[in-house]
């Protein structure tokens, strides 16, 4: 009977703790959801969450009070207060490894930054939190988030292009989750960004989406950036009287939330509208507002704050690891001490069998690995002698035949000397290039090779090197079609080492080209990076040795469509060139239908 009652108060305890633990999560999540408007609820309900988790030792959920008692100060103007409250949860989440807690952080920390203009700090919080997102796997939507807020920094700093490559990474993502106001709050983000690049159209659509999302919601918070949008909006369509009554129903929105950062941009809207519709005092007025708003906000003394915490928050992380690492190596200390002492005599019988042991697989190893050397070694070779006997063979092949030809030419005076005399000089020429670039490979000269960096035009370069290879594209009525981007792109590099590679891609585009096609060469500016691409729509290359193409004689089955000269020497200098010059290429080919060789500079 006894064991019954202890069994029924057990089963009890794990009810109520359960029922406890649902009710904390349920205001957990009520929480989330309260805006500036409800910050003194926030302040109540996170205290409450902080007594409740501490009682049943939920250390995780107990983590929610620093969060709250962050989104409380924060809307109390109070920045220092929040980012110590988003510091330590941050510091706590990654103590206990709580993934989805550590990335709210981040993102909590990153707002302080944005508000603060502290762009540079925001950068980097972001770019290390995608780094190691690839590691922890954290929700998708938040990883969707932080390249959302990539976005808007780039967006920021009027740098339109990479912030449109986050904001559409950020896209793809959300698409695959059943998220309509994550995907409503992007598409106002990207609608802002298209009106500063001047697409009208697109901007106005993605803005009715999201103003109609936010409105059916009443998600009130988000409609004042759709407000905001639609007020840029119509100016840029110069309709300024409806362009503000956008802009001041988005004032009255930013007023009810007591937000002062949306009242301020709203200040500077109708700053604007007022400026273009000639009323220049109203102008004035609105902007002694935004002054004083912005000094409100954004203090010297609040900057410091900041620096501050970030600082110790950096100083404690390494304390802690520290501290982590040396309580780990005490146990180990002891453990191992603990064993030492029992086992000391086997162990020194033991030492001299391993060590004779270890001597013989360590000799094993070498023997094994000098084996595996040469077997490399006899590779190379082989594919040395093979392509030495074949191509290096052909223009010596052909000097003989044609000085055969001279001689007999030279006993019938009437024949013309001038072709074979031509021939001879061209295949004397063909075999000392192809004995030249051998010696590029085998000495490493390129390694020794004197960068001379300087500053010039991408594009000037690729269209001289195109016109170089004119005649062979028209010998062999192919067509070189140029899609380069219509401004110009200077780089910092070595013209002379890029104009190498560029040569040796356009001549194997030309070579591996059936007659009568055409090759296409781009170049696209993505960031800082400069991406040229050689495309043909020639024999292509064998699944099987797309992987050797850039080795040192990696030779394929394919061969020049008109019997031309090639050894395959050329993509392993391209290679080292561009590794040289902090570049890449790769290729991607199918048999029959062509390839495309990529080069990032």
């Amino acid at each position: 009977m006894t064991k019954f009652l202890i069994l029924i108060i057990c089963f009890l305890s794990f009810e109520i703790h359960a029922q406890t633990k649902e009710s904390i999560n349920d205001k957990i999540d009520a929480t989330m959801h309260f805006y500036e408007s409800k910050k003194d609820s926030i302040k109540i309900n996170a205290e409450q969450i902080k007594t409740e988790a501490f009682k049943l030792g939920l250390k995780q959920e107990g983590l929610y009070y620093h969060r709250f008692m962050g989104f409380y100060y924060e809307y109390d103007g109070k920045i220092d207060l929040a980012l110590q409250s988003y510091l330590t949860l941050l510091n706590e989440a990654e103590k206990n490894n709580f993934i989805p807690e550590k990335y709210q952080a981040i993102g909590d920390i990153f707002n302080i930054y944005f508000t603060q203009n502290q762009t540079v700090k925001g950068k980097e919080i972001l770019k290390k939190a995608i780094k190691e997102g690839k590691i922890d796997k954290p929700k998708p939507i938040q990883m969707s988030t932080f390249y959302n807020n990539l976005g808007m920094i780039y967006a920021k700093e009027k740098n339109i292009d990479s912030a449109l490559i986050f904001y559409q990474n950020s896209l793809e993502i959300k698409k695959t989750l059943d998220d309509p106001a994550s995907l409503a709050d992007l598409k106002t983000n990207m609608a802002s960004l298209f009106l500063e690049k001047g697409n009208v159209q697109k901007a106005l659509s993605f803005t009715n989406e999201s103003l109609a999302f936010h409105q059916r919601t009443k998600m009130t918070e988000d409609l004042w950036f759709d407000y905001e949008n639609m007020a840029h909006i119509l100016a840029k369509k110069l309709q300024v009287e409806q362009a503000l009554k956008f802009a001041n129903k988005g004032l009255e929105l930013a007023k009810t939330l007591e937000n002062n950062l949306k009242i301020r941009d709203s200040y500077e809207t109708l700053a604007e509208l007022n400026q273009l519709n000639g009323n220049f005092k109203t102008s004035l007025e609105y902007t002694q507002k935004i002054i004083a708003i912005n000094d409100s906000i954004i203090t010297d003394t609040n900057s410091e704050k900041i620096a501050e915490l970030q600082e110790k928050y950096e100083s404690e992380k390494k304390e802690r690891i520290n501290r982590e690492l040396n309580n780990k190596l005490d146990t180990e200390k002891r453990t191992k001490s603990f064993y030492l002492i029992g086992i000391l005599g086997l162990l020194f019988l033991s030492a001299i069998i391993l060590f004779a042991y270890f001597k013989n697989q360590q000799k094993n190893k070498i023997i094994a690995a000098r084996n595996e050397e040469l077997t490399l070694l006899n590779q190379e070779k082989n594919r040395l002698i093979s392509m030495v006997s074949h191509d290096l063979k052909t223009p010596f092949l052909s000097i003989r035949a044609w000085y055969s030809n001279l001689k007999h030419t030279l006993k019938n005076p009437e024949k013309n000397i001038e072709e074979s005399l031509q021939n001879i000089g061209k295949s004397a020429e063909q075999g000392l290039k192809l004995i030249s670039t051998i010696l590029d490979i085998e000495k490493e000269s390129l390694n020794s090779y004197t960068q001379e960096l300087k500053t010039f035009d991408l594009k000037s370069l690729l269209n001289e090197v195109c016109g170089d290879f004119e005649q062979m594209a028209l010998n062999k009525s192919i067509k070189i079609i140029k899609n380069f981007t219509d401004n110009n792109v200077a780089i910092n590099s070595d013209p002379d080492m890029l104009q190498r590679v560029f040569e040796n891609l356009i001549s194997n585009a030309l070579k591996y080209s059936q007659p009568n096609s055409e090759i296409e060469i781009s170049l696209e500016k993505y960031g800082t990076q400069n991406v040229i691409k050689f495309k043909d729509y020639g024999l292509g290359i064998k699944e099987n040795e797309l992987k050797n193409i850039f080795e040192k004689y990696g030779t394929t089955s394919s061969k020049p469509t008109e019997g031309e000269s090639s050894t395959g020497l050329g993509l392993n200098i391209a290679k080292r060139i561009l590794d040289e010059l902090g570049g890449s290429i790769s290729v991607s080919s199918e048999f029959g239908k062509g390839s495309i060789f990529e080069i990032r500079i």
